[in-house]
């Protein structure tokens, strides 16, 4: 029985973080229901932090403001219309209207999350939700209030997260591991899958090939023509890969 460990660097104001989990998730979906060693595989995520923006300010400014900053007003449109279309095959509704800032306390929450047990689900929800909100919905990464929200979403205790948010608790630890990231990685999403790297938003099927390839190696059984078969599911895409 594959048992897949899978640790996403990530940070959730990278789009390409949250297109590359989506592209994850769906890997898993398909292998679970179309490789031979799939309904018996196990499958545990994680997520490691990584400052995109390290110099980020701790109050937030406008997305628009910041990225014209860091990538000159000129690309600023161009870059935001490609990731719209992107987001439209991906079922992503990319808005850029909201603001921006620091993520060390939205890496702290998900720190936080994580400590709260695996089998609790709460790591993925909290992740999920601040994709969802920040991406969709312009929420501000910065604001305490909207982080403990998409906590107690996730079933966590809102008071805990609050107090815990308020305090410096778990930041030198976000940080010491940001860096050791940032030196090990070129960009994010990066995805370490047992002795596997993958960098980069890729397709699900480069997903699928690696699973396929532990699970040969353990039970000798890619053998068969299941890859194949698997990609003719796979409708649409797009062969972009993006790190950012």
């Amino acid at each position: 029985m594959p048992a897949y460990t899978i640790t996403i660097i990530s940070d959730p104001v990278c789009p390409w973080c949250y297109i590359g989990h989506n592209r994850l998730t769906r890997a898993i979906s398909l292998f679970t229901k179309t490789h031979p060693a799939g309904p018996s595989s196990t499958f545990s995520i994680s997520w490691s932090p990584f400052y995109l923006d390290p110099s980020a300010p701790t109050h937030s400014i406008s997305k628009r403001e910041r990225a014209a900053q860091r990538h000159g007003q000129a690309r600023v449109d161009e870059m935001f219309a490609r990731l719209r279309t992107l987001g439209e095959r991906e079922g992503i509704v990319f808005s850029f209207e909201g603001r921006i800032g620091s993520t060390r306390n939205a890496h702290r929450l998900i720190g936080l999350a994580g400590k709260q047990g695996e089998e609790s689900g709460m790591q993925g929800a909290v992740v999920e939700g601040l994709f969802k909100e920040h991406f969709e919905g312009d929420a501000d990464i910065t604001d305490v209030d909207w982080l403990v929200s998409v906590a107690t979403e996730a079933g966590m205790d809102g008071e805990m997260v609050r107090s815990y948010l308020e305090s410096e608790e778990g930041g030198e630890a976000v940080d010491e591991t940001a860096r050791r990231n940032r030196g090990k990685v070129n960009g994010v999403p990066a995805f370490e899958i047992g002795e596997f790297f993958v960098e980069g938003a890729q397709e699900e099927m480069e997903f699928y090939e690696v699973f396929a390839k532990i699970a040969e190696r353990e039970e000798g059984t890619y053998k068969f023509l299941g890859a194949k078969q698997a990609k003719k599911e796979v409708s649409g895409g797009n062969a972009e890969v993006g790190l950012c």
